[in-house]
């Protein structure tokens, strides 16, 4: 399912996470919207959505467009605590895109919104 850019909507999920990055596992997960996505990489051709990886402790809202980026630390740590979490992202048109985590914004993107077609996903993978 792809959803056209210059409407507004959004995505959300609730999901828990169990264990963390550590210096032997390795773990990506994207939650959003994406045009492609390469699971070596973070997601940057033309995205919208919350990303957590081995790199960063906290979770990062990016928005890319044509592969020009707009990425913004949401000040939020991931944690494996055993309590399920919700995350929202909701593109509003073309003007930006609005992050939620646990129903408290985090973020809002205003530049390198996705300008073409884009579809959910949920990306969850073990390195």
């Amino acid at each position: 399912m792809f959803i056209r850019v210059g409407q507004g909507y959004h995505l959300l999920q609730i999901f828990r996470i169990v264990t963390l990055a550590d210096g032997t596992n390795s773990y990506r997960i994207f939650i959003g919207f994406n045009s492609s996505y390469d699971s070596t990489t973070a997601p940057t051709t033309r995205s919208a959505g919350l990303f957590y990886d081995n790199n960063n402790v906290n979770w990062q809202a990016y928005t890319y467009n044509a592969s020009v980026g707009t990425i913004t630390d949401t000040g939020v740590a991931a944690v494996a605590d055993g309590s399920y979490n919700t995350f929202l992202a909701r593109v509003n048109g073309t003007s930006n895109v609005e992050f939620f985590i646990n129903g408290v914004l985090v973020a809002t993107n205003t530049t390198n919104i996705p300008s073409t077609q884009v579809c959910p996903q949920i990306q969850i993978q073990k390195l």
